[in-house]
Order: structure tokens, then sequence, then C-alpha cells
């Protein structure tokens, strides 16, 4: 069995086979916790979304790409959405979730009265000199 171990926030990470590169099981994962998080909060659950993960996606990728955290992609397309974005801040839907409430900005996203649709995309990249992942969440 491989394990996942986390050094600190701005460090390297190794990733098990299971880890962000399953992003369907990030996603699976992620939209129970969210939306068990969202109940707690007054608020009806969101569902999966191709398209909100196909965003996701293209926005990870370019974070990797450009190796640098944004929330700016040339490939986005004109809708509603929100979207929060962190770099090697746990490797897993769990990890998302609790540094993303921990911020007063991803957490009013999580949030977001009214949203039905998410999507949640993790890639692995280089950030600062340091290897770790990309994980971006769009909701709609």
């Amino acid at each position: 069995m491989k394990t996942i171990m986390l050094i600190t926030l701005m460090l390297p990470i190794l990733f098990s086979a299971q880890s962000i590169q399953d992003n369907v099981s990030l996603n699976n994962d992620f939209v129970i916790l969210l939306n068990e998080y969202r109940r707690q909060n007054g608020l009806d659950p969101v569902v999966l979304d191709d398209a909100s993960i196909y965003r996701a996606k293209l926005q990870a990728q370019y974070c990797a790409k450009i190796k640098d955290l944004t929330h700016d992609c040339p490939a986005w397309f004109p809708d509603r959405w929100a979207e929060n974005a962190l770099w090697n801040g746990g490797s897993d839907a769990r990890g998302c979730l609790e540094q993303w409430i921990e911020s007063p900005g991803h957490n009013e996203n999580l949030l977001l009265d009214g949203a039905t649709k998410i999507g949640i995309y993790g890639v692995e990249g280089y950030y600062d000199g340091y290897w770790g992942y990309y994980a971006v969440l769009v909701i709609n």
C-alpha cells in the first residue's frame, strides 16, 4: 500500500496511485463533503457537472503549464461561475475543502447561494521550484 505524505504546505509531496491523479474519485468525494458542509449552512446541495469539470480541468492545466496559481485562463467560456484554486494544499477532497473553508473568499464561493453545479480537477506541476499539484473548483 502506498501512502501520501504531506510535509508542509510548500514542500513536495509523494502521491499514491489514488491521489490527485484520480479526478473521478476527487469529484465524487468532494461533492459529498461539500454538500454536507452546505447542508450545515442551510444551503441546497450541488451536483457534479461535466462542463464544470471540464472548465476546472482547463484552469488546472493552465496553472500547471505556466507554473503559477492564477484565476485567469484564456480558455474560459462566458458563463456564470465562481472558482477556487490552490496549490499543494492537501492531496484529497477533504484537504482541498478544509483549506478553502479557512479562506474567507474561497469559503464564500463554497457557500454560494443558488449554486447548483460543481466540478473539481487536479493536475501535478511545479510552483516556485517545488513539485506539487494545482486543484481548481468551478461552481455554477
